[in-house]
Parts: C-alpha cells; sequence; structure tokens
C-alpha cells in the first residue's frame, strides 16, 4: 500500500475520533511522524479535504469538517423529529405568513384550481443555534382554516394531525444542487453563492388528498441526504439513463 494512502487512512481516522473543527497537523508535523516526504504528506491532507473530511483554511491550517445532518429521504419525518432522532435541538423562526391566489405549479401539486386561496408560510430552521434551513410551504386554504394563526414555530406534521386530523403517509421529494442568492445566503449565514441543497416536497394523506407543496434550501456544509439502495432498484428515470 503506497505511504500517502497508509497516512490518508490514518489521518481518516484520526478525524473522526475528533470534535468538529480540530485543527488537523501540518505537513512538517506529519512529516515528522510519519517518516514522508512533504509532497506525501500534501496528498494524504489533499485526497482527504477532496473527499470533504478535513477542510483547509488559507493561514489557520487544516480542520476537521463538522458531521452533516443526514436524512434518509424515503422516510416520511418531520424536520423537528428527524432532528429528534439525532439527538440535536432545533428551533424555528417564522420568516412570513401570507395569503396567495394559487399560482399554476402550486394548484397542480396541491391539487386546486388555479387561483384559489393558499397560505404560503415560509421558516427559518435552526439546529443546535445554526441556521440550517429556509422553507417555504404553500397549502390549501380550504383544507387547513386558520392555518395562518396556528403556532407556526411547532412542528409541522404534529400540528397537522393534533389541529386537523391529517397525517401525511406519502411523499414526493425532488433534490437538486443550486446556489445561494444575496437574501438566502443572509439568511443561513453563508457566502452567497455557497451551494444549497434545493428540493420540493408534495406530501399526501392516506385518500391522497394533497397536504402542502413544501420548497427547501438547506446550507450543504450541513445537510446530507442518504439513500438505501437496493439490487435492481431502479435509482434513474428513463431519460437520466438513457
Amino acid at each position: 500500500m503506497p505511504l500517502y494512502h497508509q497516512l490518508k487512512e490514518q489521518l481518516r481516522a484520526a478525524a473522526f475520533e475528533v470534535a468538529p473543527g480540530t485543527l488537523m497537523p501540518s505537513e512538517k508535523q506529519l512529516m515528522d511522524y510519519a517518516g514522508v516526504s512533504r509532497a506525501t504528506a500534501r496528498k494524504a491532507v489533499s485526497d482527504l479535504v477532496q473527499e470533504g473530511v478535513l477542510v483547509s483554511e488559507r493561514g489557520r491550517g487544516t480542520f476537521t469538517v463538522r458531521r452533516r445532518l443526514e436524512r434518509d429521504p424515503a422516510r416520511l419525518v418531520g424536520f423537528t423529529e428527524a432532528m429528534r432522532r439525532l439527538g440535536r435541538r432545533t428551533r424555528t423562526e417564522v420568516l412570513s405568513v401570507e395569503q396567495a391566489a394559487a399560482a399554476d405549479e402550486v394548484a397542480v401539486r396541491l391539487a386546486i384550481d388555479p387561483g384559489s386561496a393558499t397560505v404560503m408560510i415560509r421558516r427559518l430552521r435552526l439546529v443546535d443555534e445554526e441556521p440550517c434551513m429556509v422553507t417555504l410551504t404553500h397549502v390549501s386554504a380550504a383544507l387547513l382554516p386558520g392555518i395562518a394563526s396556528r403556532d407556526l414555530t411547532a412542528p409541522f406534521y404534529e400540528l397537522l394531525r393534533r389541529e386537523y386530523g391529517l397525517t401525511p403517509v406519502r411523499g414526493k421529494e425532488t433534490i437538486i444542487a443550486v446556489s445561494a442568492d444575496p437574501e438566502l445566503a443572509q439568511l443561513l449565514c453563508i457566502p452567497a453563492g455557497a451551494p444549497v441543497l434545493s428540493s420540493s416536497l408534495t406530501t399526501e394523506t392516506e385518500r391522497g388528498t394533497p397536504l402542502e407543496y413544501t420548497i427547501k434550501h438547506a446550507r450543504a456544509d450541513l445537510y446530507a441526504v442518504t439513500v438505501d439502495a437496493t439490487a435492481g432498484a431502479h435509482l434513474l428515470s428513463p431519460e437520466a439513463s438513457a
């Protein structure tokens, strides 16, 4: 096994044993410790930076990255519940609540007529007091009367069950990578143009009644999507695999 690969795996193991944000040894320290050349030490560190295990900051050194919040999109659970299972503390800030006539896309997603009354709920989700995600949720005003006056900082799916007797049992989510515009960057405390995960989610009840159409923007440095795959599963659409 090449020396740089041995050193890389030792560094990888060490990175997962220490706290996120820990300063790792310098190239000189690695050279002295492992008895390798500067080129070998640099390649081992560079590979781990490219893999997202370490992050290099000019003038400061190389640090372990923060652990991303992993979520399985195949499991339909709310944000608060998902973070609770990871042992993380969450808080929600309501940015705006507006009445709006359904645009064509929203009408299709909610199975209502274009122009029907909807409520748009924009929220900032924080994990351990750090901004993580901005969500914009569209709901039918007729299906959820009075939703605008409810406590929208509470877990949304719990609110639907408790106040309206409605439970989401199925959903469809599409996830893409985009760049943060200045407004989104300010809300998430990241540089403008930084990568974010953008997703659109539609959920429905057991009877097939659409409950929500939600657009999410999550910080790519804090949030990750994990998908369990099995042999023979159709992971790509016909268009993507053509």
